[in-house]
């Protein structure tokens, strides 16, 4: 029976084979392009995956460093806190000693009698002015009196001179 075909028919397939060949090959073109579309489309969609990724890394990173930048300072505040109350804590010792000493130096002095004016200037008694005062009174009041007046404190060395220093200043 193919004998029996006609040109015009041979023209005929061939001309559909043709065109089917055209539409299988613009078809594979046009399925090409989807992949390739889908493909772009999958990169982009992974690059932004990778971007979000790396944004939410350096976000963690971020705040793990601020977690632990404001731990240490709430440890540096303790220790700041501590040091303070540990030197609070030392000046009301040494507070309470001082006071201590005082009462102790004022419990010494007081009630002495004496019988004649070398014996009472030379513990404490002023008797020019008839006040009663123990040395470490009138050497508080000279120290007192140089460390407002912006003067050095009285030293060991300048212990002989106490007395010429008290006449100066009380005369």
């Amino acid at each position: 029976m193919e004998g029996d075909i006609t040109d015009r028919e041979k023209r005929l397939r061939r001309r559909g084979v043709l065109r089917d060949e055209a539409n299988r090959i613009a078809n594979e073109r046009e399925l090409e392009m989807i992949k390739q579309r889908d493909r772009d489309i999958e990169m982009k969609q992974l690059s932004e995956l990778e971007r979000q990724i790396i944004e939410q890394i350096e976000i963690q990173r971020k705040a793990r460093h601020d977690k632990d930048e404001l731990n240490r300072l709430k440890e540096e505040e303790k220790l700041r806190q501590k040091q303070d109350d540990d030197q609070i804590r030392e000046l009301k010792e040494r507070r309470k000693a001082l006071e201590l000493g005082v009462h102790r130096m004022r419990e010494t002095d007081i009630g002495i009698e004496f019988e004649n004016d070398d014996v009472q200037g030379a513990c404490g008694y002023e008797y020019r002015s008839g006040k009663r005062i123990t040395e470490y009174q009138r050497d508080f009041d000279i120290y007192k009196r140089k460390t407002d007046g912006g003067h050095t404190l009285i030293t060991v060395d300048e212990y002989d001179k106490l007395d010429q220093l008290s006449n100066r200043f009380e005369g």
